[in-house]
């Protein structure tokens, strides 16, 4: 696969347990490691707070709690394939939720699998429901969700903002040859101005292509860039609660001024977390809300799901 042809989206793998396990945290013995090569890529590096490790990638992050943990991986990796290392270090009686999510791609033809073999994979550990969130032909993510120890979760909050073509000027600063460091791209580009409160891990891909991990306490946001022209791609995502998305999407998307993206919002259903639902932005400047779907979830979580288009100049009277 050249690299014109690398495939950005991510496939995600989150895992929450019944019980925090203080256990989970550290790599002791280089055991995430094994993980992630299981799953196709390789660690690069790591920075920790006092209640969360996060893992930089060869192919995008990975992310552990006390309680849970959360792999996301691009290209041609498979997170479902790291479950058997994964067990070695969760017993499967620990687990009260699985979710797997996996975007439309770009090139599927040149993946290992799909998702229909994906979720028959994972159906021989766990049984659960799946569902398309977003029309088939157009952007759209598939969603596999299984509950083996039900359990009712609270303030459960992960925003994701899935943008493809963003503006061709901003490429070069993705390109190594171009800005030849990280923290200059993000510097050059103000990303590491986004949240200035938060610790940041970043790494600029030989030759181009971007990712960061930003923590802080159990928080954190992560951002992914895949800069090729014929087929740009980035991914921004976080667990922080907010009470103006519409603040926090028109700034990312104002970064990177994508073609089109799409707006995923999952949270747990308790009283506080849903009300977030009700402040998405149904309006964002110099873009049209093409389609928005709304699901619960058998799991007790609720999702938006929101694409947008770049109105034509022509439009914006």
């Amino acid at each position: 696969m050249t690299m014109q042809q690398f495939e950005g989206p991510e496939k995600k793998l989150e895992i929450i347990l019944t019980a925090p396990d203080p256990s989970l945290r550290g790599n002791h013995g280089h055991r995430w490691n094994r993980v992630v090569h299981a799953s196709g890529a390789e660690i690069i590096s790591q920075i920790t707070t006092e209640k969360l490790d996060a893992y930089l990638l060869s192919e995008s992050s990975l992310f552990v709690w006390e309680d849970r943990l959360l792999m996301m991986t691009c290209g041609r990796t498979a997170p479902i394939n790291a479950l058997p290392e994964i067990f070695n270090i969760i017993k499967k009686d620990q687990i009260s939720l699985l979710f797997y999510e996996r975007k439309n791609l770009i090139y599927p033809h040149s993946q290992p699998s799909d998702f229909r073999k994906d979720v028959a994979t994972l159906e021989g550990f766990f049984p659960g429901q799946t569902k398309r969130l977003g029309p088939a032909k157009g952007d759209h993510v598939h969603v596999f969700s299984a509950e083996n120890v039900p359990m009712q979760q609270s303030g459960d909050v992960t925003l994701q903002l899935l943008m493809h073509d963003m503006d061709s000027t901003l490429i070069p600063f993705f390109q190594k040859e171009v800005v030849h460091t990280a923290k200059a791209a993000d510097r050059e580009t103000a990303i590491d101005r986004l949240f200035p409160h938060m610790k940041l891990d970043s790494h600029l891909f030989d030759p181009v292509g971007y990712s960061t991990n930003g923590i802080h306490n159990d928080r954190y946001f992560t951002i992914h860039v895949t800069p090729e022209p014929e087929s740009s791609y980035v991914s921004f995502e976080t667990n922080m609660i907010d009470t103006d998305y519409n603040a926090l999407t028109h700034r990312i998307t104002g970064l990177f001024q994508p073609a089109k993206f799409t707006l995923v919002l999952t949270t747990s259903n308790d009283a506080e977390t849903i009300k977030l639902h009700h402040i998405i932005p149904k309006q964002v400047a110099g873009y049209d809300l093409t389609n928005e779907y709304h699901f619960k979830l058998d799991c007790d979580y609720t999702v938006t799901f929101i694409n947008y288009a770049k109105l034509d100049k022509g439009t914006l009277l």
